[in-house]
């Protein structure tokens, strides 16, 4: 009669010292790469330096990073942060999960959203959120996690034409004027304020400073909303959008058109979005190609 073996998973609070594993775990293909390239292809967790950046920024913003360790050999992370600026409510969110490849399907996935999970309840939370990779809806399923939104993506090419657009209903805004309290409907892949300071502050990955304005809009709750550029390769930026509430679909086609017309301004050639599903029709109308819908956003109770 063969014998019974225990797999024992050590997750614990990421440390500094541990970034220089974070690219056995992710991509450990590219280690004597050169480092450019390391974060082309992996971002920041093909770089040491990159890692730390990100590590605390996750403590600068409340969040956390947990590792597994399976026999004294770090395999896995799990990056969770408040989503206090969610269009659904506050919950936590888990914004990025990975186990290294050979050691997936020994429970180190399910011993990290423990982990997530005990820490987002510990912070008040009653949810924890994800969008997860498109091959990983089944795991989520099994642990408890439910389909309760759904996303979509779009993208224009952007063509000048004539005088490029004076854009005076917008004042700019720098780092310091984060959009705390906001909610936030484009970007929607990750918290806003993780998003934001990203933007800003990450030398390592970002392609230029972001612009960002606050745009006067009388129809809003609040009578403006706030758009940021953010430029993640050259000539392409993604638009991150917070409104003081929920916009209405027509209010969102509106914001899309001016976030069109400020991206004339700054040299973008290609403007991404990702948002709620239920903006699919706006994007249309202001000329977007709709590149993905039905994107799963998942919910677990934790409390």
């Amino acid at each position: 009669m063969g014998a019974w073996v225990t797999v024992c998973v050590l997750v614990r609070p990421a440390e500094l010292s541990d970034c220089v594993h974070f690219i056995d775990i992710h991509c450990p293909e590219l280690k004597g790469l050169p480092k450019r390239e390391r974060l082309g292809r992996c971002g920041w967790w093909g770089d040491e330096e990159a890692c730390a950046f990100l590590l605390r920024l996750y403590r600068g913003l409340g969040g956390e990073v947990f590792v597994a360790e399976l026999n004294g050999e770090m395999v896995g992370e799990v990056e969770v942060l408040p989503h206090d600026d969610c269009l659904l409510d506050p919950r936590a969110y888990v914004n990025v999960l990975w186990v290294r490849k050979g050691f997936r399907g020994r429970g180190v996935g399910r011993a990290l959203i423990s982990a997530a999970s005990g820490w987002a309840r510990s912070e008040g939370y009653e949810r924890l959120d994800t969008i997860p990779e498109e091959g990983s809806v089944t795991f989520y399923r099994k642990l408890g996690f439910k389909v309760v939104a759904t996303q979509c993506k779009a993208e224009k090419r952007l063509v000048r034409k004539g005088v490029i657009p004076d854009l005076k209903c917008c004042e700019d805004v720098r780092a310091q004027d984060a959009p705390s309290g906001k909610t936030l409907v484009a970007g929607t892949y990750r918290p806003g304020l993780f998003s934001w300071f990203v933007a800003w502050f990450d030398t390592h990955t970002r392609y230029r400073t972001p612009v960002a304005y606050e745009v006067r809009c009388p129809s809003l709750e609040g009578g403006a909303w706030v758009a940021l550029m953010d430029w993640f390769c050259r000539g392409r930026a993604s638009l991150i959008a917070f409104t003081q509430g929920e916009p209405r679909v027509r209010e969102f086609r509106s914001m899309v058109e001016v976030a069109t017309q400020i991206a004339l301004t700054t040299g973008v050639e290609d403007l991404f979005i990702q948002t709620w599903g239920k903006y699919v029709p706006a994007l249309r109308e202001a000329g977007y190609a709709v590149l993905k819908t039905n994107i799963p956003w998942m919910s677990l109770r934790i409390a």
